[in-house]
């Protein structure tokens, strides 16, 4: 608990009040994010032109905002995010019966498994074995989503990205584009290809299958192509 606060939470306010910069790159960042903790802190500060208020209602509202925002995420940390961790665990573990690649994990309910993966898949998939390419898991309509897992934690780019076909269609002509060999009932994949759905686990673990297997055919056609 004490260290998912540090990172999660405490961390990236100490980073930011000592000017240490999030990446290791000097290019100029593609938005501005203005929302976080610390701007929102600092946006209690008086505007320059407008009468003061008195320092200590100042700091008393910071003081509220930030106690606040500590036991939210500790509530979050407690009731939330460590009892999720077996469930990755156990994913984890069946990872092979799930399906032989070892690539695809099937969560039996949903659980916080971004925040748990990288850490969990480092200590019992290790180094020497294919990282989890997909997560399947049901959703809040009793149907099943796959996911793509990103290339580093809060990254917006998938290992494997749903096959490009498949973006953008839902339901009976996402089902004609991707074949016979998922079972109809697809319901969507995202334009990006990072998630997906079906109507039954079944569905969803073959959708993650072909994937794989489409996946797998485009690395050799280009291997072949570069010798060429």
């Amino acid at each position: 608990v004490y260290q998912r606060l540090y990172t999660a939470f405490v961390e990236g306010i100490d980073a930011i009040d000592n000017g240490i910069n999030q990446f290791d790159t000097d290019l100029p960042p593609r938005y501005q994010v203005s929302t976080h903790l610390s701007a929102r802190v600092g946006g209690l500060n008086p505007c320059w032109n407008r009468p003061h208020e008195k320092d200590d209602d100042l700091f008393k509202k910071a003081v509220e905002l930030t106690g606040q925002e500590f036991r939210d995420a500790l509530f979050e940390t407690v009731h939330s995010w460590l009892p999720g961790r077996s469930i990755i665990a156990e994913a984890l573990e069946m990872r092979f019966k799930t399906d032989p690649s070892g690539q695809i994990i099937a969560l039996q309910s949903y659980a916080p498994w971004k925040s748990h993966l990288p850490d969990m898949e480092a200590t019992i998939v290790g180094q020497n074995s294919a990282l989890i390419a997909y997560v399947i898991y049901p959703d809040q309509n009793e149907m099943w989503r796959i996911q793509c897992v990103a290339e580093a934690p809060n990254s917006f780019n998938s290992r494997i990205p749903l096959p490009e076909p498949w973006r953008g269609l839902r339901d009976e002509e996402l089902d004609q584009i991707v074949g016979h060999q998922v079972p109809s009932g697809c319901t969507f994949v995202h334009n990006s290809g990072f998630i997906g759905g079906h109507r039954t686990r079944e569905g969803a673990l073959a959708m993650g299958q072909l994937s794989l297997l489409i996946a797998d055919g485009e690395k050799k056609r280009k291997r072949m192509s570069e010798t060429e």
